[in-house]
């Protein structure tokens, strides 16, 4: 059975939706979810059908449509603006807010019965659970959707995202709390009921991850290396960048797909790449060669494949275990990054390699002279020349045919 788990995480709950989006057009559809905080709020449209509501909305998200508050100042202080007036406003708000013992969930809760339909997710095939904490009780309440009393799955949902500074939700006369104060990633929920895949979401949102035993259970995790903002940073702009990115991770989780910073689909054929590597013009190779200290001595092959080849693996932090198509990708994406090029495609090597060509402004003779007369065999000149290096190995070197044979 494939289950799929939703970290808590405020305006991070984004990424889910980009995320399940790339699942869902894969046909990876869970036999369950489960989700903390903003994780069930997504969790509860996922299982009622209705993900491509979830990213509608994600994609037109603003603060304003879930807190009683002006956007104008919720800007100025995300842009550091700061102004006398902003500082009055928040400074009443606030006030308002511990007079009132938190701030008002009402919008959240007008949304969620906007979009909610307990009956379509009582019904629906995919089963649905989230976490949640009773102050009053001081225990942790890990239910599925046949454990919440029927009328009451909208509190349940409220009482699950209750962040510490929202008014508390009630429930036949109990207070509850946000479940991340619990377990903001609810991995055994599935793993007792017998799951054995997992498809975990992280948004590495404030809450305590508790441990679990993974035997005998596969785990996948959708994971971004990037920032996704702040708890409440639910500006539109923020949560477009994190649907991006929550697409193309899930997309390099479940195909896989190689790179750091962009998406390549692989060629997994090392034979074709050294062969083109091995191809490289002599004097080009010497002239590269000896610009980064490779011993003159060297073959041609020596000279490409144990000089120019690792030390451009150095210069881009590549791990030891990386292939040489690996490498490549890794210096293209430095390249990619400075002209910049769109991160939201999925790229082959060569194609990558035509966009930088296209695009990349050569660096000043002047420079390049300056560069040709130091000794690089010094890997601190080798770094300091870093944009240098992989210019001239763009521009000059990797010369990879469009169409590699099948």
């Amino acid at each position: 059975m494939l289950g799929l788990v939703l970290e808590g995480g405020g305006a991070k709950g984004s990424y889910h939706a980009g995320a399940y989006k790339a699942l869902a057009e894969n046909n990876l559809i869970p036999d369950a979810v489960v989700g903390t905080s903003i994780g069930a709020l997504n969790g509860a449209l996922i299982a009622q059908g209705d993900w491509e509501k979830m990213v509608e909305l994600w994609s037109e998200m603003s603060i304003s449509k879930i807190l009683d508050i002006d956007q104008k100042h919720i800007h100025s202080l995300q842009k550091k603006q700061f102004s006398w007036e902003s500082f009055q406003y928040f400074a009443t708000y606030l006030h308002r807010s511990l007079e009132e013992d938190g701030l008002d969930t009402s919008k959240i809760r007008k949304l969620l019965e906007s979009i909610i339909d307990e009956d379509k997710l009582r019904n629906s095939s995919i089963d649905f659970g989230l976490v949640t904490v009773s102050i009053s009780e001081l225990k942790p309440y890990e239910v599925f959707k046949d454990d919440i009393p029927k009328g009451q799955l909208i509190d349940y949902l409220m009482a699950s995202s209750n962040f510490p500074i929202f008014k508390r939700q009630v429930i036949d006369g109990k207070k509850f709390i946000d479940g991340g104060v619990y377990d903001n990633t609810p991995i055994d929920l599935l793993k007792n009921k017998g799951f054995d895949h997992i498809i975990v979401i992280r948004t590495h949102g404030l809450g305590i991850n508790r441990s679990v035993d993974m035997k005998n259970v596969k785990i996948t995790t959708i994971d971004s290396k990037d920032d996704l903002g702040g708890l409440l940073e639910f500006s539109k702009e923020n949560c477009l960048q994190n649907l991006q990115l929550g697409y193309y991770d899930a997309l390099k989780a479940i195909r896989p797909l190689h790179g750091r910073d962009y998406y390549f689909q692989p060629l997994n054929n090392e034979p074709y790449i050294i062969e083109k590597l091995l191809k490289m013009p002599e004097s080009i190779v010497n002239e590269i060669a000896m610009k980064i200290g490779v011993n003159k001595e060297y073959s041609h092959a020596r000279k490409v494949l144990e000089g120019i080849v690792p030390a451009l693996a150095d210069l881009v932090d590549a791990p030891k275990s990386a292939s040489y198509e690996e490498i490549l990708e890794f210096v293209c994406e430095e390249a990619a990054k400075k002209i910049p090029l769109n991160r939201f495609k999925i790229y082959t090597l060569t194609e990558m390699i035509e966009h930088i060509q296209s695009q990349y402004k050569p660096v000043s003779e002047t420079l390049l002279q300056k560069w040709f007369a130091l000794p690089m065999k010094n890997d601190l000149f080798r770094k300091a020349f870093k944009d240098q290096i992989i210019n001239e190995v763009i521009m000059k070197v990797f010369q990879i045919q469009k169409d590699p044979p099948q």
